[in-house]
Formats: structure tokens, sequence, C-alpha cells
């Protein structure tokens, strides 16, 4: 994207990475859109539309109320708050789709952010296409018949439910999934490999475990144990790439490489080693990808849109190159995924 030309905001944001590396024949590739780059103009008549409060919950048609206000859709259970980054509503109900959000034992809470589980009954309906944004972040999962650790995804991402099941996932923080993997993180990127691959033979017990259908409070305590018994050393170099991560996504004005490296007092030649070593992609895709999960945020907030400004405020030249970055990303324009909702 095209950014204005002053101090604080130089340089260029990137476009997504076009291989991450090869891997061993046993690693498969993870399957994402291919929404190819279209020009700017193309997409300028389609802005931000003006979100008004009434719509402030239409991604989650169906919510709970609590003395007279809207809190959580039907769907969600969370112990660590609305997941972000979903793009098109779920099943609306929790008896055809539940997703839960729970947090992992207090002293796992640096390893692992939080563990997710999806439960979903379609018996009755068609398939479902679930589309998510990435996020810098390696997950785990296990299904039966179908357990895999992925890399990050630097496209928008697409899961197709059908029939009944249940999959529990856990979702580790940025940089700390290096010590398990052995080597750089990027060589993961946009790839899946098998469970056993990464943890050995011992970790099909605990895939036994999670893809049983035991309660959920015996899947977390599972997960815990486990993990609990493998918690590596102290790395001061992930640690130190889950910070930048973190002030990525909490310093709204920060737009570039350049402004990461002047407030991290690192340079940018040890910023990009470090991301594609402990993180798994580049800092600029990091920086890109949290300014546009801010823009869907802030364009399902309920609060009246204007487009200049959004472009503005998140380091854009003019808003037909947010709108087209937008787009890249997420297979949208900022319009049409208002129409979903």
């Amino acid at each position: 994207m095209e950014k204005r030309d002053n101090p604080s905001r130089a340089g260029h944001t990137p476009k997504l990475p076009n291989n991450a590396g090869k891997l061993k024949s046993s690693t498969a590739r993870v399957q994402s859109s291919d929404v190819g780059a279209t020009c700017a103009n193309q997409f300028a008549s389609a802005s931000f539309p003006p979100v008004c409060c009434e719509h402030r919950n239409c991604i989650f048609p169906m919510t709970r109320e609590i003395g007279g206000k809207r809190t959580s859709p039907l769907w969600l259970v969370s112990e660590v708050g609305p997941p972000r980054g979903i793009l098109n509503p779920p099943p609306p109900t929790p008896e055809e789709f539940c997703l839960s959000l729970r947090k992992p034992a207090q002293s796992l809470a640096e390893l692992i952010d939080y563990y997710w589980i999806v439960t979903w009954d379609l018996r009755d309906h068609g398939p479902h296409i679930q589309k998510t944004l990435p996020q810098p972040n390696v997950h785990v999962a296990f299904e039966k018949g179908n357990s895999h650790v992925y890399g990050i995804v630097t496209g928008r991402f697409s899961r197709r439910l059908e029939g009944k099941s249940r999959l529990f996932a856990i979702k580790f923080a940025p940089g700390m999934f290096r010590s398990f993997l052995g080597e750089s993180v990027s060589q993961i990127a946009n790839r899946t490999r098998p469970v056993c691959e990464v943890f050995g033979r011992e970790i099909a017990v605990l895939e036994q475990i999670l893809t049983s259908q035991a309660p959920e409070d015996d899947l977390v305590a599972a997960a815990d144990m486990f993990f609990q018994l493998r918690t590596p050393e102290y790395a001061e170099r992930a640690h130190f790439s889950k910070r930048l991560v973190r002030q990525v996504l909490e310093e709204c004005n920060l737009f570039t490489v350049d402004d990461l490296a002047v407030r991290s007092g690192t340079n940018k030649r040890t910023l990009q080693r470090l991301f594609a070593e402990y993180v798994g992609v580049s800092p600029k895709w990091v920086i890109r990808l949290y300014r546009l999960h801010e823009a869907v945020d802030r364009l399902r907030s309920g609060e009246r849109l204007d487009g200049a400004q959004l472009a503005y405020d998140l380091g854009y030249f003019d808003q037909p190159h947010l709108i087209n970055d937008f787009k890249s990303l997420t297979g949208y324009t900022p319009a049409q995924l208002h129409d979903l909702q």
C-alpha cells in the first residue's frame, strides 16, 4: 500500500510473501483464498459504508441479552474476550455451531494465548464455508483423523464445515512455537505438518483425548498437563519477538518497519531475521495485517466511518489504497463485507 510521504509514516506496506521456503515432502500446503491485487481505482467507488449502531452486532445475528443489553453471540462462549478476524457469520444457533475460547493454566500464559474449541452439527443443513483473517500465530489443531500443526496463513483462511464434528485447537503466542519446531517458523508458513512430526509419538495419547467426546474441562486439563510437562526453557529472543508483535498490535500509529525499529531500538535487518525465525512472517506483513484487522473491527464497531479519515488513521496514502489492500487480504471491499452482515 502507498503511504503518505512524511517522516513518521515513510515507506510502504508490503505485499504478502510469495514463498515461505521449501519443506520436506511430507509437509502439506494450507488452502487459502487466492485473491489477486487489483488496481485501487477499480474499487474507489466501493467506499466504506456508514455503519450505525443498529448494525453493531450484525456479524453475530443471534446474541444473548442480559439486562436489556446485547452481549456475546449465542454461539460464543469465551474466557478471553471476543474473537478477531471472523469475516462471515457462522451458523447462527449454538445447536449448529459453537465456538469456545478457553484460557490455559496460568503457568502456560506466556506460551499459549488460548485454546479454541469448535463444535458443529450441520447434518440437517448444507455445508458452511467459514472465512477468517489470518493472525501471526501458529495453531495446533486436533480433529479425528486430521490433527496438524498450522503455520501462519498469509491470506484469507477458509474451512468447509459439514456433518457433525468437534475440533480442539491451541493458539500459541507469537514467537513461542520455535522451541517445539526446532527450526525457523517461516519454514511452515502457509503449510501444515502432522502433529506427530513435530511432537513425536508421545502426542498420540493427547490426540486420543482431545478427539474424544470428553467434556471440555477434561480436554483443557489434558492439554494443560501435556504442555506443562514440556514447557521450554526461557528464550530471550522468542520473548522479544512476542513483545514486538504485541507492540505492533497495541500501537495503532505504528505503520512501517522503520517505526518499529526506532521504537524498539532494533535495526531493520535484525527485525527481519527475528521475525522470520520466531514469528514466521516479516514484520511488514504483521504491521499490514494488524492495521487491516483494525479496519475490520472499526467497520463493525457501530461508529459512522469516514473512509478517508480511516485511511489516514491507518497510515494509507488515500482511501482507494486502503480499499485495495483491504480486498487483497479479505477478498471483499469494505462495502461488500458490510453487506455480508
